[in-house]
């Protein structure tokens, strides 16, 4: 003979819409964000500019210990995602962060305050 036992469950009543989490372009844009320093290169070549307030590839090649092709290519993504911007000095290309785009988001979440 089976015994049938009746588990509590939570009464399923259908979600209000005001309950829900808004999905909006700040929270994509965030999203973006931290999937973009989820990497620890992109996440220390940030700290380093943070740091220097700008470097060139060749000082960030030297600091990472990584090839000149690999730095690029996280400052290429950086750059597109606007987190850093770059100025020509003769052969150079010196990086530095844009500020306005890290705002509260980095006294917030590296507990750091950029000027």
């Amino acid at each position: 003979m089976k015994s049938s036992v009746r588990v509590n469950q939570a009464p399923t009543t259908p979600r209000s819409a005001s309950s829900e989490v808004p999905r909006s372009r700040t929270t994509a844009d965030l999203a973006h964000l931290f999937k973009l320093l989820s990497d620890e290169t992109r996440l220390r070549i940030v700290v380093l500019l943070f740091q220097n307030r700008e470097l060139n590839v060749r000082s960030l090649c030297g600091l990472l210990g990584y090839s000149q092709p690999a730095v690029s290519h996280h400052l290429a993504l950086l750059k597109v995602s606007g987190l850093i911007a770059c100025r020509r000095e003769g052969k150079h290309n010196y990086y530095y962060l844009l500020p306005l785009q890290l705002g509260d988001l980095a006294e917030t979440i590296l507990g750091i305050s950029i000027p």
